[in-house]
């Protein structure tokens, strides 16, 4: 692996600015453009609450084809990514995923979850 890709020891767990952001999206309504680079890729995509991220999750698992909506009557997640005030995963609607070369489009992601503490950059972005 690259040196430069390689997690620290001395890196903390996770940016409490970008926990702040993840705060604002999961009190409303908001989505926010966000860029967030990890150790393995760079992703675009609007920063969501995961209750509205759920919700259209399910919605689109429910369409013909994926999943009967009988399935999804009982409540298979945890609401929040969050334990105790701390946001520790951030939901990603519309993603995409960008190669080394800054190549975007080939890899979308329509729905893109991430560990918190796995994030290294970000920054907010015009999609």
């Amino acid at each position: 692996m690259d040196k430069m890709f390689q997690k620290s020891d001395a890196a903390p767990e996770s940016d409490y600015v970008l926990r702040e952001l993840i705060g604002i999206a999961e009190k409303s309504e908001v989505r926010i453009s966000l860029c967030v680079n990890t150790t393995d890729a760079r992703v675009t995509g609007e920063l969501m609450s995961s209750q509205a991220w759920l919700a259209e999750l399910k919605k689109a698992l429910v369409e013909p084809g994926h999943v009967a909506a009988d399935q999804w009557a009982v409540p298979r997640f945890k609401p929040g990514g969050t334990l105790n005030g701390d946001n520790y995963f951030l939901h990603l609607r519309n993603a995409q995923i960008i190669d080394e070369f800054g190549a975007r489009g080939e890899r979308e992601a329509p729905f893109w979850r991430g560990r918190v503490s796995e994030i290294w950059g970000w920054q907010l972005v015009t999609l």
